[in-house]
């Protein structure tokens, strides 16, 4: 693949300059440089927080953020990593989906909750999830080697993973206080959506059997959690597809679309002309739109086009992959997708998917604009890349509605 900062520009289809950002050796959504360019998840755990002492050092951690370790045997940080809340929360009684109530702890403490605490003295928060500020790490936390009753020490996890503990999938980390951090592992069939997870029992992500391009019935989840179940949705009409090249395929400036990139003259791509940039390059076809693409200059760039919905139901649904990703201390890049300048979708460099590598399908309901008039559909990005790139590609765009 090629290896160069910029792919080539197409200015009114002739391609004037060669090259192409190689996404596999950039950073992704984590600090690591190992290409795949991964964000490690922390949403859920308890953010165990940082260790004080007088003698301490910093380092980032595979999320981005910033640990602090030493030798001192005195944390302070966040609550625990229990759901908590609940209606019942503040009663004092230890409900189902809280860590603790108040003052009841439900004989918890530092040492008995699994987080690989030592000591100290362990409180409720006031969502009633464990408040382990005042719980005390292990001394030799941080050291990168697992010693005494660490679970993990930085990247050394001793062999276990996701599924070793019993997940279905997901990317295992360490917790400041060596503890395993399971919050990015999944499990499908839990009603939480997790990881690569399109839905996940109830948990539809906001689907319905409209947004699927039907017009009523009920939806539901698959029994992966990798797409839904339309067994139970109804339409009153055959929908079919309102676009025409939606996948981009008839080239840069191959027609339906008004493209535009500051640096490039379009962001329509093939792999011969513009490489993989970390990812896979088409969902199918061969041509896709690929956003980014640069580490030296600022880029925007965008595709859109105006198309008549019909009265009726209204579906638009597209591909997308951000495969690689710029480290938000750095920048924060953005996609916009809208309709009339509505926005539908929006998501940057902070997305829990940024550098896991494939595509998924995204669909919204836009049943309100189906009037019979003509609609503006635009896809647009930009990216300050100047250290690193994010790379987001769009295929496979449809518009199912009531011919």
């Amino acid at each position: 693949m090629l290896r160069t900062s910029l792919r080539p520009v197409f200015a009114v289809g002739l391609l004037l300059s060669y090259g192409c950002a190689e996404g596999d050796s950039l950073t992704g959504g984590g600090s690591t440089n190992d290409g795949a360019g991964a964000q490690g998840g922390d949403s859920g755990d308890g953010g165990a927080g940082t260790t004080s002492s007088s003698s301490s050092s910093t380092s980032s951690s595979t999320t981005g953020s910033t640990t602090t370790s030493s030798s001192s045997s005195s944390s302070t940080g966040g609550g625990g990593g229990g759901t908590g809340g609940g209606d019942t929360c503040g009663d004092g009684a230890v409900d189902t989906g809280e860590d603790c109530d108040g003052q009841n702890l439900g004989g918890a403490t530092c040492t008995t909750i699994g987080q690989g605490f030592v000591g100290g003295s362990l409180s409720c928060a006031s969502d009633c999830t464990f408040d382990v500020s005042a719980c005390t790490a292990p001394p030799t936390c941080g050291n990168g080697a697992i010693e005494g009753n660490e679970e993990c020490d930085g990247a050394s996890l001793g062999g276990a993973t996701c599924t070793s503990l019993g997940h279905d999938a997901g990317t295992l980390t360490c917790a400041a206080n060596c503890s395993f951090n399971e919050a990015p592992c999944t499990d499908c069939g839990d009603g939480v959506r997790e990881g690569a997870e399109v839905c996940d029992g109830a948990n539809l992500n906001g689907q319905t059997c409209q947004s699927q391009g039907f017009t009523g019935g009920t939806l539901a989840c698959n029994a992966s959690c990798s797409g839904y179940n339309t067994a139970g949705c109804t339409t009153a009409c055959t929908p079919v597809n309102l676009l025409t090249n939606g996948g981009f395929d008839n080239g840069p400036f191959g027609g339906g679309w008004t493209e535009s990139s500051l640096n490039f003259g379009t962001p329509v791509c093939d792999v011969a002309g513009c490489g993989l940039g970390g990812g896979t390059g088409p969902h199918q076809g061969t041509y896709w739109v690929w956003f980014g693409g640069t580490n030296t200059a600022f880029e925007s760039a965008s595709v859109s086009r105006s198309v008549v919905i019909n009265p009726g139901m209204a579906t638009l649904s597209f591909q997308l992959d951000i495969p690689v990703c710029e480290d938000p201390a750095w920048a924060l890049d953005q996609l916009t997708v809208t309709i009339d300048g509505n926005i539908l979708y929006q998501t940057t460099n902070l997305d829990a998917g940024c550098g896991v590598v494939g595509y998924q399908q995204l669909s919204f309901d836009i049943s309100a604009y189906a009037n019979g008039q003509a609609h503006t559909i635009t896809f647009a990005a930009q990216t300050d890349d100047f250290i690193d790139v994010t790379n987001f590609m769009i295929d496979t765009v449809e518009l199912l509605g009531c011919p």
